[in-house]
């Protein structure tokens, strides 16, 4: 009879532990801000559920530029993002509270790439160049390289933009522009539009954050244990794309 309750009562304590609901995982809305091969290790996490193993109930949102992106997360829409570091850096010195916890890339993930009739970055005086949009990683980019070659952006070049990097590929195609920063795979449309490299950025020795982890501070003080989990989540993305 004992035997026989003991049993009963495993039966239920068993069953009571099989049937209890799994803890909730941490919902995160990621943002991330083209469709571009420097966010692969992110695919690669969020594909393999990777953050999943973190506890994390992961969503990315794609939102076409940093400065959009930097609107989207003081608006609340997001809560955590990869984008141009320099929209964040914009962003803190007009008051905001945003903070870099890892980079994607520490240098211009960039082509610069022109129709064949411009040779050098001087035979862009008087043409239209594109960017993504005012504020991205791709203006500070091609604001950088006009500067350095002695171009006024505005002044001695037209600056257009084009939203993505996929439409300024058309637009080279068109004619609307004459030249424009491109990443992976985008620049394989520029060059199909006839378009060939003017500058490699990777190798230009300039160094700045061209895409980063960011958020605002204020989240990462109330959620970083999130934070770290996701970064670890990335990192083993990264790590099997390479592997």
């Amino acid at each position: 009879m004992k035997r026989r309750i003991a049993l009963v009562f495993l039966a239920v304590l068993l069953t009571a532990v099989f049937t209890m609901p799994a803890a909730a995982k941490d919902r995160l809305a990621t943002g991330y801000t083209a469709i571009s091969g420097i966010f692969a290790g992110l695919w690669v996490a969020q594909e393999a559920a990777l953050f999943d193993k973190y506890n994390i109930d992961s969503h990315l949102v794609l939102i076409g530029s940093a400065s959009l992106m930097v609107q989207s997360m003081l608006g609340g829409d997001v809560s955590f993002a990869g984008a141009g570091g320099n929209a964040a850096v914009e962003a803190t010195l007009s008051g905001g509270d945003f903070v870099m916890v890892g980079s994607l890339a520490k240098v211009p993930a960039f082509y610069i790439m022109a129709l064949p009739e411009i040779k050098t970055i001087e035979d862009l005086r008087g043409k239209p160049v594109g960017v993504t949009r005012f504020g991205s990683s791709t203006d500070f980019t091609m604001r950088y390289v006009l500067r350095k070659h002695g171009l006024e952006p505005g002044r001695d070049v037209t600056m257009i933009q084009t939203g993505d990097l996929f439409a300024a590929a058309a637009g080279l195609k068109t004619r609307l522009i004459m030249a424009a920063p491109f990443s992976s795979p985008a620049n394989v449309r520029a060059q199909e539009a006839g378009a060939r490299v003017l500058v490699n950025m990777g190798t230009a020795g300039i160094y700045f954050p061209h895409d980063a982890w960011m958020a605002r501070r204020s989240f990462i003080n109330a959620n970083e244990d999130l934070v770290r989990r996701f970064l670890k989540g990335y990192s083993e993305g990264v790590y099997r794309m390479h592997k």
